[in-house]
């Protein structure tokens, strides 16, 4: 009896530095899917699985279709495999639906930030968490930090959860690849608007250019959207 079967790799298990890897359009995929094996690609910026329906044993079509995904991402099938899902039969329809649903998406809760399953530091507030976020880029990177923050402003955890999520994905994105001296982190509380601001002196970038395998800039502006916000 045919069944389904899912292979993939995701924010969950996956540091971005892979995930970038598999960072491929479905000509790719298709140019190196195992043959005699049909197979949906579902890629976003933080997931990449494959779908296929399977006749007969899985498992030989699960090894296959992680050595494509190895071989279209250019690496190692050991450098891939720790980081790979599988689930067959109910448990890949069940997977679908939780991520057709957006039930499995990085943007729902509050406890994780863009890359990785670390706590978010709510417990001083939007406030001390930017403070903190300073800190730890200064000592880090040696790059001195201005800070002007409002007072705490009166906002649902949730939304402050994002706001910290995106400030940390920039000063991440700054520390790696701007070589900054100065960073400036300001947050501004008006009657009806809250702004934050992440500015340096680093190197810059065009934010209209598309960047192959740079998935930052998409991910912050997806968390924006989610609470209404703009990037």
């Amino acid at each position: 009896m045919p069944r389904l079967v899912m292979v993939g790799v995701s924010h969950h298990l996956t540091p971005l530095e892979v995930r970038e890897c598999l960072a491929f359009d479905a000509e790719r995929w298709y140019a190196r899917s195992p043959r005699g094996l049909p197979s949906v690609l579902v890629s976003t910026c933080n997931r990449v699985e494959v779908y296929a329906w399977v006749t007969g044993r899985s498992a030989p079509a699960v090894r296959a279709l992680q050595r494509s995904l190895a071989e279209a991402a250019g690496l190692a099938i050991t450098e891939l495999q720790p980081y790979l899902a599988v689930f067959t039969g109910p448990e890949a329809l069940l997977h679908l639906v939780r991520v057709a649903a957006g039930l499995d998406s990085l943007v729902v809760g509050e406890d994780h930030d863009l890359r990785s399953d670390q706590p978010l530091p709510l417990h001083g507030g939007l406030t001390g968490a930017l403070a903190s976020l300073a800190t730890g880029l200064e000592s880090r990177t040696g790059s001195q930090v201005r800070l002007s923050l409002a007072d705490e402003p009166d906002l649902a955890n949730t939304t402050k959860a994002t706001l910290i999520r995106i400030a940390r994905e920039a000063l991440h994105n700054i520390a790696k690849h701007a070589s900054a001296t100065h960073v400036d982190l300001v947050l501004e509380v008006g009657p009806t608007e809250v702004m934050l601001l992440v500015a340096d002196d680093g190197r810059g970038f065009d934010p209209t250019e598309a960047r192959q395998g740079h998935f930052g800039l998409q991910l912050m502006r997806e968390h924006a959207m989610a609470i209404g916000a703009a990037l």
